[in-house]
Protein backbone atom coordinates (compact mmCIF):
# COMPACT_ATOMS: atom_id res chain seq x y z
CA UNK A 1 0.00 0.00 0.00
CA UNK A 2 3.08 2.31 0.74
CA UNK A 3 4.07 1.98 -2.87
CA UNK A 4 0.85 2.64 -3.78
CA UNK A 5 0.20 6.04 -1.92
CA UNK A 6 3.99 6.96 -2.97
CA UNK A 7 2.94 6.10 -6.67
CA UNK A 8 -0.09 8.11 -6.36
CA UNK A 9 1.85 11.11 -5.26
CA UNK A 10 4.23 11.19 -7.32
CA UNK A 11 1.74 11.49 -10.38
CA UNK A 12 -0.40 14.28 -8.69
CA UNK A 13 2.52 16.15 -7.93
CA UNK A 14 3.59 15.69 -11.79
CA UNK A 15 0.62 17.06 -13.08
CA UNK A 16 0.65 19.90 -10.87
CA UNK A 17 4.19 20.70 -12.45
CA UNK A 18 2.73 20.23 -15.99
CA UNK A 19 -0.13 22.94 -15.21
CA UNK A 20 2.57 24.78 -13.89
CA UNK A 21 4.98 24.76 -17.14
CA UNK A 22 2.15 25.24 -19.50
CA UNK A 23 0.67 28.35 -17.83
CA UNK A 24 4.13 29.44 -17.93
CA UNK A 25 4.24 29.44 -21.47
CA UNK A 26 0.95 31.60 -21.96
CA UNK A 27 2.51 34.09 -20.11
CA UNK A 28 5.86 34.37 -21.29
CA UNK A 29 5.11 36.43 -24.60
CA UNK A 30 5.04 39.80 -22.28
CA UNK A 31 8.66 39.28 -20.28
CA UNK A 32 8.31 42.72 -18.69
CA UNK A 33 5.13 42.46 -16.98
CA UNK A 34 4.00 38.44 -16.48
CA UNK A 35 7.61 36.83 -16.55
CA UNK A 36 8.21 33.32 -14.33
CA UNK A 37 10.54 33.26 -11.49
CA UNK A 38 10.51 31.72 -8.00
CA UNK A 39 11.76 32.42 -4.35
CA UNK A 40 12.55 30.08 -1.53
CA UNK A 41 10.26 28.88 1.10
CA UNK A 42 10.73 27.42 4.74
CA UNK A 43 13.72 25.47 5.66
CA UNK A 44 13.67 23.08 2.61
CA UNK A 45 15.31 26.32 0.25
CA UNK A 46 13.17 24.87 -2.55
CA UNK A 47 12.50 26.82 -5.56
CA UNK A 48 8.29 26.70 -5.54
CA UNK A 49 7.03 28.78 -8.43
CA UNK A 50 3.48 31.36 -7.28
CA UNK A 51 1.40 33.46 -8.48
CA UNK A 52 1.67 37.18 -7.84
CA UNK A 53 1.19 40.32 -9.51
CA UNK A 54 0.56 38.83 -13.14
CA UNK A 55 3.62 36.50 -12.61
CA UNK A 56 3.35 32.41 -12.73
CA UNK A 57 3.32 31.57 -8.72
CA UNK A 58 2.56 27.96 -7.17
CA UNK A 59 2.40 28.31 -3.88
CA UNK A 60 1.29 25.72 -0.68
CA UNK A 61 -1.88 27.05 0.69
CA UNK A 62 -1.93 28.28 4.03
CA UNK A 63 -4.38 27.39 6.64
CA UNK A 64 -6.73 25.16 4.70
CA UNK A 65 -7.37 22.07 3.45
CA UNK A 66 -8.09 20.99 -0.70
CA UNK A 67 -9.12 17.41 -1.08
CA UNK A 68 -9.53 16.77 -4.97
CA UNK A 69 -9.88 13.15 -4.38
CA UNK A 70 -12.58 12.51 -3.24
CA UNK A 71 -14.61 15.12 -4.09
CA UNK A 72 -15.09 17.73 -1.52
CA UNK A 73 -18.42 18.42 -2.25
CA UNK A 74 -19.37 15.42 -1.44
CA UNK A 75 -18.70 14.18 2.64
CA UNK A 76 -21.40 11.48 2.65
CA UNK A 77 -20.23 8.40 0.60
CA UNK A 78 -21.28 5.03 -0.10
CA UNK A 79 -18.13 2.41 -1.76
CA UNK A 80 -17.61 -1.38 -2.57
CA UNK A 81 -14.54 -0.89 -2.62
CA UNK A 82 -12.16 -2.25 0.32
CA UNK A 83 -9.89 1.03 0.10
CA UNK A 84 -10.10 4.81 0.02
CA UNK A 85 -7.59 7.39 -1.23
CA UNK A 86 -7.01 11.06 -0.34
CA UNK A 87 -5.51 13.03 -2.37
CA UNK A 88 -5.49 17.14 -2.23
CA UNK A 89 -2.83 20.06 -0.62
CA UNK A 90 -2.94 21.39 2.77
CA UNK A 91 -0.22 23.70 4.71
CA UNK A 92 2.68 22.38 4.92
CA UNK A 93 3.72 24.53 7.65
CA UNK A 94 1.09 22.50 9.80
CA UNK A 95 0.44 19.09 10.73
CA UNK A 96 -1.75 16.93 8.74
CA UNK A 97 -3.28 14.52 10.18
CA UNK A 98 -6.69 11.50 9.67
CA UNK A 99 -8.19 9.97 12.34
CA UNK A 100 -4.88 11.47 14.39
CA UNK A 101 -2.61 9.92 12.70
CA UNK A 102 0.04 11.86 10.80
CA UNK A 103 0.09 12.26 7.58
CA UNK A 104 3.55 12.91 5.04
CA UNK A 105 2.95 16.29 3.55
CA UNK A 106 5.15 17.17 0.16
CA UNK A 107 7.27 20.84 0.86
CA UNK A 108 4.63 21.91 -1.46
CA UNK A 109 1.77 20.82 0.78
CA UNK A 110 0.37 18.29 -1.76
CA UNK A 111 -0.72 14.60 -0.42
CA UNK A 112 -2.00 11.52 -1.06
CA UNK A 113 -3.02 8.71 1.28
CA UNK A 114 -4.95 5.18 0.99
CA UNK A 115 -7.01 4.31 4.01
CA UNK A 116 -8.45 0.56 4.39
CA UNK A 117 -12.44 0.74 4.31
CA UNK A 118 -14.23 -1.59 7.24
CA UNK A 119 -17.82 -3.50 6.07
CA UNK A 120 -20.23 -0.66 7.06
CA UNK A 121 -20.15 3.13 8.34
CA UNK A 122 -16.31 4.21 8.36
CA UNK A 123 -15.69 8.04 9.86
CA UNK A 124 -12.29 10.01 8.57
CA UNK A 125 -11.59 13.44 10.45
CA UNK A 126 -8.68 15.03 8.37
CA UNK A 127 -7.11 18.30 10.49
CA UNK A 128 -4.49 20.81 9.36
CA UNK A 129 -4.04 23.36 11.81
CA UNK A 130 -7.43 24.82 12.93
CA UNK A 131 -9.45 23.50 9.48
CA UNK A 132 -11.33 20.24 9.97
CA UNK A 133 -13.14 17.86 6.89
CA UNK A 134 -15.31 14.84 8.09
CA UNK A 135 -16.07 12.16 5.38
CA UNK A 136 -18.17 9.74 6.12
CA UNK A 137 -17.66 6.56 4.01
CA UNK A 138 -20.06 3.56 3.93
CA UNK A 139 -18.70 0.75 2.35
CA UNK A 140 -20.95 -2.10 0.96
CA UNK A 141 -19.35 -5.64 0.36
CA UNK A 142 -20.58 -7.13 -2.69
CA UNK A 143 -19.02 -9.82 -4.05
CA UNK A 144 -20.88 -9.85 -7.13
CA UNK A 145 -20.54 -6.42 -8.97
CA UNK A 146 -22.02 -7.00 -12.45
CA UNK A 147 -22.19 -10.22 -15.35
CA UNK A 148 -22.35 -11.10 -18.56
CA UNK A 149 -24.87 -12.37 -19.95
CA UNK A 150 -27.18 -9.90 -17.96
CA UNK A 151 -30.14 -10.24 -20.18
CA UNK A 152 -29.80 -12.55 -22.77
CA UNK A 153 -26.93 -14.45 -24.78
CA UNK A 154 -27.86 -16.17 -28.39
CA UNK A 155 -25.10 -18.85 -29.57
CA UNK A 156 -24.82 -21.14 -32.16
CA UNK A 157 -25.66 -24.88 -31.03
CA UNK A 158 -22.43 -27.11 -30.66
CA UNK A 159 -20.09 -24.03 -29.78
CA UNK A 160 -18.60 -22.54 -26.75
CA UNK A 161 -19.44 -19.66 -24.68
CA UNK A 162 -17.85 -16.99 -22.62
CA UNK A 163 -19.58 -16.31 -19.67
CA UNK A 164 -17.82 -13.56 -17.42
CA UNK A 165 -18.62 -11.53 -14.37
CA UNK A 166 -17.38 -8.47 -12.55
CA UNK A 167 -16.29 -10.25 -8.93
CA UNK A 168 -14.25 -9.13 -6.11
CA UNK A 169 -10.24 -10.11 -6.10
CA UNK A 170 -9.71 -13.06 -5.22
CA UNK A 171 -13.16 -14.41 -4.89
CA UNK A 172 -14.07 -18.29 -5.67
CA UNK A 173 -16.74 -18.43 -8.33
CA UNK A 174 -18.97 -20.56 -10.32
CA UNK A 175 -21.68 -20.20 -12.51
CA UNK A 176 -24.72 -22.50 -12.79
CA UNK A 177 -26.08 -23.40 -16.35
CA UNK A 178 -28.77 -25.84 -16.90
CA UNK A 179 -28.07 -27.54 -14.07
CA UNK A 180 -23.83 -27.65 -14.92
CA UNK A 181 -21.39 -25.86 -12.70
CA UNK A 182 -19.12 -23.43 -14.49
CA UNK A 183 -15.92 -22.69 -12.94
CA UNK A 184 -14.55 -18.85 -12.96
CA UNK A 185 -11.32 -17.90 -13.31
CA UNK A 186 -9.93 -14.55 -12.52
CA UNK A 187 -8.05 -13.51 -15.68
CA UNK A 188 -7.17 -9.90 -14.08
CA UNK A 189 -3.68 -9.54 -12.45
CA UNK A 190 -3.25 -7.24 -9.20
CA UNK A 191 -1.29 -4.63 -10.77
CA UNK A 192 -4.08 -4.01 -13.61
CA UNK A 193 -6.39 -4.06 -11.27
CA UNK A 194 -4.54 -1.29 -8.60
CA UNK A 195 -4.21 0.47 -12.32
CA UNK A 196 -7.83 0.92 -12.68
CA UNK A 197 -8.09 2.09 -8.37
CA UNK A 198 -11.01 -0.63 -8.03
CA UNK A 199 -11.50 -3.62 -5.94
CA UNK A 200 -12.94 -6.16 -8.57
CA UNK A 201 -11.64 -8.14 -10.84
CA UNK A 202 -13.09 -9.71 -14.10
CA UNK A 203 -13.76 -13.27 -13.84
CA UNK A 204 -14.44 -15.88 -16.89
CA UNK A 205 -15.63 -19.53 -17.14
CA UNK A 206 -16.13 -21.29 -20.42
CA UNK A 207 -19.33 -23.46 -21.21
CA UNK A 208 -19.82 -25.82 -24.31
CA UNK A 209 -22.60 -25.40 -26.06
CA UNK A 210 -24.86 -28.84 -26.48
CA UNK A 211 -25.21 -29.70 -30.50
CA UNK A 212 -29.30 -29.25 -31.16
CA UNK A 213 -31.28 -29.50 -34.10
CA UNK A 214 -33.97 -26.91 -32.16
CA UNK A 215 -33.80 -24.25 -30.75
CA UNK A 216 -32.90 -24.59 -26.51
CA UNK A 217 -33.35 -22.10 -23.62
CA UNK A 218 -30.97 -23.07 -21.44
CA UNK A 219 -32.46 -20.70 -18.81
CA UNK A 220 -31.45 -17.61 -16.52
CA UNK A 221 -27.07 -18.39 -15.79
CA UNK A 222 -26.80 -18.42 -11.51
CA UNK A 223 -23.64 -16.68 -10.48
CA UNK A 224 -21.88 -17.36 -7.27
CA UNK A 225 -19.51 -16.00 -5.39
CA UNK A 226 -17.35 -16.35 -2.13
CA UNK A 227 -14.57 -14.71 -0.93
CA UNK A 228 -13.82 -13.38 2.91
CA UNK A 229 -16.05 -15.82 4.34
CA UNK A 230 -19.34 -14.59 2.72
CA UNK A 231 -21.42 -16.01 -0.24
CA UNK A 232 -23.48 -14.49 -2.44
CA UNK A 233 -25.39 -15.04 -5.53
CA UNK A 234 -26.93 -13.42 -8.56
CA UNK A 235 -29.20 -14.13 -11.86
CA UNK A 236 -27.44 -13.19 -14.56
CA UNK A 237 -29.04 -13.64 -18.51
CA UNK A 238 -30.69 -15.83 -20.44
CA UNK A 239 -28.54 -17.90 -22.25
CA UNK A 240 -30.69 -19.10 -25.34
CA UNK A 241 -29.07 -22.39 -28.07
CA UNK A 242 -29.41 -20.99 -32.12
CA UNK A 243 -30.45 -24.72 -33.17
CA UNK A 244 -28.45 -26.45 -36.39
CA UNK A 245 -32.13 -26.32 -38.63
CA UNK A 246 -31.78 -22.98 -38.12
CA UNK A 247 -28.12 -22.59 -39.66
CA UNK A 248 -27.24 -21.88 -43.38
CA UNK A 249 -26.10 -25.51 -44.86
CA UNK A 250 -22.51 -25.57 -44.37
CA UNK A 251 -22.75 -27.93 -47.90
CA UNK A 252 -23.90 -25.29 -50.25
CA UNK A 253 -21.56 -25.28 -53.04
CA UNK A 254 -21.20 -22.01 -54.80
CA UNK A 255 -20.32 -22.56 -59.07
CA UNK A 256 -21.11 -18.84 -60.27
CA UNK A 257 -18.06 -16.20 -59.55
CA UNK A 258 -21.27 -14.08 -58.13
CA UNK A 259 -24.06 -15.56 -56.07
CA UNK A 260 -26.41 -14.40 -53.47
CA UNK A 261 -27.25 -16.94 -50.06
CA UNK A 262 -30.55 -16.31 -48.55
CA UNK A 263 -31.82 -17.50 -45.55
CA UNK A 264 -34.50 -20.12 -45.97
CA UNK A 265 -36.68 -19.01 -43.13
CA UNK A 266 -37.25 -15.53 -45.24
CA UNK A 267 -37.79 -16.77 -48.67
Amino acid sequence: MRKKQKRNLSIFILIILVIGVVSGGRYSSNKKSKELFTENIGDENKEIPLIKDSKIIIKPIENDIEVIRPSNNNYNITSNEKEITFTGMADPKLPLTINGEDVDLYFTGNFTVIKPLNVGNNSFVISNGEKVITYNINRNFQIIESTIPSEKMVVDSDTEAIIEAKLYSGSKAYAMINGEKVRLKQVETDEEIDAKDTSYARFEGIYKIPNTEEDLNLGKIKFVGEAEGAVQEKVGGELIVNGNKNKINKKIKVKNYSAKLYDIKNI
